[in-house]
This record gives structure tokens, sequence and C-alpha cells, in this order.
């Protein structure tokens, strides 16, 4: 039998439908399904992302369909896909006493994205969660941060339940600043990434293979996270960038010379610091 979750005893939670499921969309559905909001279909005709409705137990519908059968549609595609899936759901759209809200999981696009569905009478919002997720299975985690930027406070209000569903902090972005709002998660996240790759490059120079440079700046970059989120800045902050210790820095530029990428990205870090430690 599909697997629909648990009943709603009172109605206040809204049911769900995600419509192409990869490694965003398929955390949600599974969160959603495990936190008891009821998730009646995934939106997909594609035979790989069937696989991930097998695995939940779930049935599968063409995307318009998902208009039909819950009250929450979240479009987990990439955010060149996303104007283009607006349109076609908004052209395919049949007016009916179910108007559900649409909402997008991109961090970057606010709900201007969604017009056409918007110019069809349904509310809308962006809805992004603070999180990486590397596959399908990945899950949302408890007490992360929810960005949401909605037509209207009744659309933010639907979207707020799920929120408390999942146990995550929201948080309102305003449309204007949504990019800014993406930009502070990609530096984070995707920054943090690149940094551990430039560092895994120089200790591999130094004779370590990948996965046991890897294994040893894991924890240091651990420790570095939770000093400044427990610390603030500019406590939290450590190293020569902070003390203001010129001969090790310029020892530092003098052992990567040989990687210009990697001198730019030091240097550009380090005035990021040295501007937050004054």
């Amino acid at each position: 039998m599909p697997r629909t979750s648990r009943h709603r005893p009172d109605g206040a939670t809204p049911t769900v439908a995600v419509v192409g499921p990869g490694r965003a969309g398929g955390s949600m559905a599974r969160s959603l399904l495990d936190a008891g909001v009821p998730v009646p279909v995934l939106g997909t005709r594609d035979g790989a992302v069937r696989a991930i409705a097998t695995r939940l137990g779930l049935e599968t519908c063409s995307p318009p369909e998902a208009l039909s059968r819950a009250d929450v549609v979240l479009l987990a595609v990439p955010d060149d896909a996303l104007e283009l899936l607006a349109a076609h759901l908004a052209a395919h759209a049949r007016p009916s006493n179910r108007r559900p809200v649409v909402a997008h999981l991109s961090g970057a696009l606010g709900v201007t994205a969604l017009a056409p569905l918007a110019a069809a009478g349904l509310p809308v919002a962006a809805w992004h969660v603070l999180q990486a997720f590397p596959s399908p299975e990945t899950g949302v985690r408890p007490g992360v941060v929810h960005a949401l930027t909605t037509d209207t406070a009744t659309t933010e209000a639907v979207l707020a339940r799920l929120v408390s569903a999942l146990q995550g902090r929201l948080l309102r972005v305003r449309e204007a600043d949504r990019a800014r709002y993406h930009a502070a998660a990609v530096l984070a996240a995707n920054g943090t990434a690149a940094v551990m790759v430039a560092a895994a490059a120089q200790l591999q120079a130094c004779g370590l293979t990948e996965p046991d440079a890897l294994a040893a700046l894991g924890p240091l970059v651990d420790s570095a996270r939770d000093a400044v989120v427990a610390g603030g800045i500019p406590d939290g902050l450590t190293g020569p960038w902070v003390r203001g210790d010129a001969g090790t820095v310029a020892r530092h530029l003098t052992a990567l010379g040989d990687d210009d990428a990697t001198v730019r990205l030091y240097e550009a870090l380090a005035r990021v610091v040295e501007r937050a430690s004054h």
C-alpha cells in the first residue's frame, strides 16, 4: 500500500507533494513523512526519481497533477529550471476549491520566480533549508534554519506549521535579500568545502594521502567553527591573521608561492579575518 504517513487528527498539518525530488526534495519528503506530515505523492516523470518514491512507499503523478493532490506543493528542481516549471504548472492549473501553496526550495530565488503561478491565483513562497543535502537520504536536521519568503502572512502560517513539524527555526527573508542570504550560505558551506580542498592539497604535498589529509583537517575545521559560534566575532577567531603575526604569514605565502590560486585565496581570507578582528 502507498505510504501517506499518519492521518491528520485535526486538519492542522498540511499535506505536501514534492515535485522533482532529487537530493533536497527527497530529503524533505522523507523528513516530512518521519515527522508525521502526510505526503500523498511525488510529482515526477523521471524514472530514476521514481526509485525514491518506491523507497518511501509513495505514489507518483505528473507535476501538474500534484497541484490537485496536496495543500502544499514543493518544487525541488534546479534554479535554472524553476521558472520554466512554474510556467508549465500555471498553464495546466485548473480552477478548483483547492488552492495549494506552491513553494520552491531555492536559496537564491524569491517568490518572483513563481510569478506565473501567482498570476494563476495560487499562493507562492520560497522555502530554503539551511543545510547541505549530499544525498536524498540525508534528511532535515532538527534545529536548522528554514528561510521563508512568502506572498502573504497566511502563506507563511501554512509553511510555518511544516517548519515546526520538522523542528526547524524559521527565518523570514525579504525578497530583495534572497541573493545576499544565499551568498552567505554558499560562503559558509561551499566556501568551507573549497578551503578544505585547498588545504588538503597542501597536506598531500607534504606526503599525506587525500583521505588522511581530510581526516586530519576535519576536527580542526569543526573546532574552529565551534569556537566562532561559541565565542562570537571577533573573540572566537584565532590564528596568525588575528594576532598580526606578519612573519608567519610571510612564511606561509612563500611556501604557497607555486600555487597562485591558493595564494589569492589565503590573502583574501586573511583580509576578511583582519577586518573582522579590529
